[in-house]
């Protein structure tokens, strides 16, 4: 009997210390959006312009790994009125996110002539 209680109390101890504790405040005040942050659903979808202020596409997507190498931004180029539409990945670092997302030295031409991005549809979207 008393074998029984030490196994199933060396089980809980086990358990307990394989899982994190979350602990709150007991009072937890709420969190709130720096101002200067954005959020990426604000983000999809916006034009993407060149220095000179011309569109040359849109923000399609951002995509993030566990790796921890560096987000890309999934950009739409090429197209017009979404007919011949391709999704090209640049480092999200090279889009300056802001009211107007801008790239640097960025021209139409040389971006539709990046490799294509393709998702991988395995079981993720």
């Amino acid at each position: 009997m008393n074998k029984r209680i030490f196994l199933a109390a060396l089980a809980a101890l086990t358990l307990t210390a394989a899982a994190p504790v979350i602990t709150f405040a007991a009072s937890p005040a709420p969190v709130v959006m720096a101002t200067d942050a954005m959020r990426a659903s604000t983000l999809i979808g916006m034009k993407v312009y060149d220095e000179k202020g011309v569109s040359f596409g849109t923000l399609d997507d951002l995509v993030f790994t566990n790796d921890g190498k560096e987000p890309s931004a999934i950009l739409s180029v090429g197209s017009y009125l979404g007919v011949s539409k391709k999704l090209i990945s640049v480092p999200l670092s090279h889009v300056h996110l802001g009211a107007k997302p801008m790239m640097a030295g960025a021209t139409k031409e040389f971006l539709t002539a990046q490799p294509d991005f393709l998702y991988n549809r395995g079981g993720q979207s």
